[in-house]
């Protein structure tokens, strides 16, 4: 286990935001990501949906994982762009990094 300071970025947006959002991350240096497509979800307030009750038919989660001190000139580009393809996301710490 290493112990960094480390930030995990999860992003769920629609499929078709996805090219978008890749331009983005080359922008801002961020090489390494993971995209995995959503079929379907549940919520608590909207029940069953696709996409996670997202606009398109398909939606995406992306992942990124990160040094902190390098996600601090990518986040105002990442929240426009949030706002813009009306996706949201999360920013947690990483507690461990296990190799």
């Amino acid at each position: 286990m290493v112990n960094q300071d480390m930030v995990k970025i999860e992003i769920l947006l629609d499929r078709e935001h996805v090219d978008d959002l890749v331009e983005l991350f080359d922008r801002h240096g961020v090489a390494a990501f993971t995209v995995l497509d959503v079929r379907d979800g549940r919520g608590s307030k909207r029940g069953t949906s696709l996409a996670l009750g997202l606009s398109g038919q398909s939606g995406a989660y992306v992942f990124v994982v990160r040094e902190r001190a390098s996600v601090d000139g990518l986040l105002p580009a990442l929240v426009a762009f949030l706002r813009s393809a009306r996706g949201f996301g999360f920013i947690t710490p990483v507690e461990s990094v296990l190799v």
